[in-house]
């Protein structure tokens, strides 16, 4: 799974998702995790891309309220054409979800280890979906998931699974209309190990109201702290 990731270079987003204009503002954080506003990249019925602000924790819109969905964190690449919560979002409500890297803990005998993983490319996207629920005053609330696959070998140290990180070429794929449904489950595939890098961190990024750089920094994981 991915519980908490990194967002905090948008170096090149434009360049990378589509020529926004304007760009909007895109908060910077260390360590992402879920119930928080996050922007994602989305194709709702239009030509160009658009930035959307979700939180991070799906629910669907036909829940009856917007607090029973939130633990949909994540979506298994191998059951959002079955399960009721992703497969309609799956064919219609795909996104992007930026990201510079994620975090992932590992147990190291009594402990539970941090890690940071990052990618050749500063800046990727996870494939992602999305939904909009509506209360019953009338308010929209956008939310999202990060779809995840099997784990490279690379990830494999730590965790069976990891985020479906797609390719520059797919990214925009992606977000394309009128692709067939095997088509999008193709994108969907361990990024390659070669081009991964994992490392412990320290145990800061244990609390999600830590922030900073010093949260990616490595350590030793016999000297952890």
């Amino acid at each position: 799974m991915c519980g908490r990731f990194a967002f905090f270079n948008a170096e090149g987003f434009g360049d990378a998702y589509g020529n926004f204009n304007p760009l909007p503002i895109l908060p910077s954080s260390y360590n992402v995790s879920p119930g928080k506003s996050i922007p994602v990249v989305c194709r709702d019925g239009s030509e160009n891309p658009e930035v959307l602000f979700a939180k991070w924790g799906l629910v669907p819109s036909w829940k009856k309220n917007d607090e029973s969905g939130a633990w949909l964190i994540n979506a298994r690449s191998d059951s959002l054409t079955e399960k009721p919560a992703f497969r309609d979002n799956f064919r219609e409500h795909r996104c992007l979800i930026p990201a510079n890297g994620f975090y992932e803990w590992k147990h190291e005998g009594t402990r539970k280890v941090p890690y940071y993983i990052r990618f050749d490319r500063p800046l990727i996207a996870f494939a992602g979906i999305y939904d909009t629920w509506t209360a019953p005053e009338g308010d929209r609330r956008t939310s999202c998931c990060i779809i995840t696959t099997g784990a490279n070998a690379e990830v494999k140290q730590v965790h069976d699974r990891m985020p479906a990180v797609l390719s520059e070429e797919d990214c925009r794929r992606w977000l394309s209309p009128g692709l067939s449904q095997d088509d999008y489950l193709a994108m969907l595939k361990p990024y390659p190990a070669e081009e991964t890098e994992i490392y412990a961190v320290g145990s800061k990024v244990n609390s999600t109201s830590a922030e900073g750089p010093g949260l990616i920094e490595r350590v030793d994981s016999g000297g952890w702290w």
